[in-house]
């Protein structure tokens, strides 16, 4: 019995195995299509890796080396919390004081003239000059730069809260009468802009996958009947405009062509 259990609990170690690196590698295989832009593939392989192992995402993170940042100006050396403190300690301990210094003399004044920066800073231009770029960037529908300008200092956050930069944002996208009663309603044009529905202007491409079925030859006693699948693409620009395609293709080509060309797109 007891060469019974063993073999029972080795085939079962065994299957359970191959059940595991079999979903690890159909996880590896659906992030590399994912990577491409096939969603569909790696979907569905994804699915299958979690049913074969529902802790899969967890090994598969867990298998990884830990990714460690850089640090310049020499080589960074990934060590425990204890090795650190052990070795600060021992240089605490190892360090000596200059005779200069224990006799009572004084250090020399440090010179920070190489730690100042020649580059002027954002803040140094004009309020005219920032108004215009913040004003620029409203206009193209970069409300995220404004943002993260907000974040700089506090003269830059109340240029991001002047009103005006966001009447030009919600142009973009309402005519006057509709801006005006969107203002009655809100009490700003900033809550107006934040809080009604809208396009999104340049940050993506809106795609809508479309099928029908199409009823084909009939040839004797069978009738052919076809599924078609296609999908459509839509992009809003700031300068009112919209790039409108239809393709069958995959997305990853039709998207390429769609960004890198989307002026003088034809397709």
């Amino acid at each position: 019995m007891t060469s019974l259990e063993s073999f029972r609990n080795e085939w079962r170690n065994e299957i359970t195995g191959k059940k595991e690196s079999d979903a690890i590698d159909l996880w590896l295989q659906a992030e590399a299509y994912e990577a491409d832009g096939d969603l569909g593939k790696a979907i569905n392989l994804y699915s299958r890796a979690e049913k074969l192992d529902e802790d899969v995402f967890t090994k598969v993170r867990q298998s990884r080396p830990e990714r460690v940042k850089p640090v310049f100006g020499g080589d960074y050396e990934k060590v425990s919390k204890s090795n650190v403190d052990e070795d600060l300690q021992k240089n605490l301990q190892s360090l000596k004081i200059s005779s200069s210094i224990s006799s009572g003399h004084h250090f020399d004044k440090p010179d920070f003239t190489a730690m100042t920066s020649s580059k002027p800073s954002l803040v140094d231009f004009p309020t005219e000059v920032i108004q215009k770029i913040m004003k620029r960037l409203a206009c193209s529908g970069h409300l995220i730069s404004i943002g993260k300008l907000s974040l700089v200092c506090k003269f830059l956050h109340n240029q991001a809260e002047d009103d005006s930069l966001w009447k030009l944002a919600c142009r973009n996208f309402f005519d006057a009468e509709t801006l005006q009663e969107l203002y009655e309603l809100n009490g700003n044009y900033k809550t107006c802009y934040l809080k009604t529905p809208k396009p999104n202007l340049s940050d993506g491409v809106y795609v809508g996958k479309q099928s029908y079925w199409r009823e084909g030859e009939q040839r004797g006693w069978t009738n052919i009947t076809q599924h078609v699948t296609y999908r459509r693409y839509l992009r809003f620009f700031p300068d009112n405009y919209i790039v409108v395609v239809c393709s069958a293709e995959e997305p990853k080509f039709i998207m390429r062509k769609i960004f890198s060309n989307a002026n003088g797109l034809k397709i």
